[in-house]
């Protein structure tokens, strides 16, 4: 009797470990000159994340998703650093933020539902410039 439950809970637990597995898969597309021009990234089946190249193989996008709806979007320059990114809610807007080139915001634009409520601008140097209420 105390074998077959030690097999039981063994065998139990193999199972457990097995429906809890992820299954994780990428597929690439490529420019005609065989470059990578984007990556998915999918888990359990779904899309997770999708990464957009330029023909020198920088990133120029990366679009990040929750259960196949995109939640974020990241926007780069030539030069490596974040140019904006943009977060979504219920496949709506509802932040965007850009930047300048040197990492400082640039402006912040927040959303309800697509619909804009207020846009802060900012110098260079990190001073607030303007505020819009929508």
């Amino acid at each position: 009797m105390r074998k077959s439950i030690r097999k039981s809970i063994f065998f139990g637990l193999i199972i457990l470990g097995v429906s809890f597995q992820t299954l994780a898969d990428s597929t690439k597309t490529y420019f005609p000159t065989g470059e990578v021009e984007q990556v998915r990234e999918r888990i359990d089946g779904k899309l997770s994340k999708r990464i957009n190249y330029d023909k020198t193989g920088r990133i120029t996008k990366i679009l990040e998703y929750a259960n196949d709806k995109q939640e974020k979007l990241t926007v780069y320059y030539d030069s490596g650093s974040i140019k904006g990114v943009g977060e979504v809610t219920n496949g709506k807007v509802s932040k965007s933020t850009f930047y300048y080139e040197n990492g400082k915001i640039k402006r912040i634009v927040e959303a309800v539902n697509g619909k804009k409520l207020k846009a802060t601008n900012y110098h260079k140097n990190g001073e607030i410039k303007s505020i819009k209420n929508y």
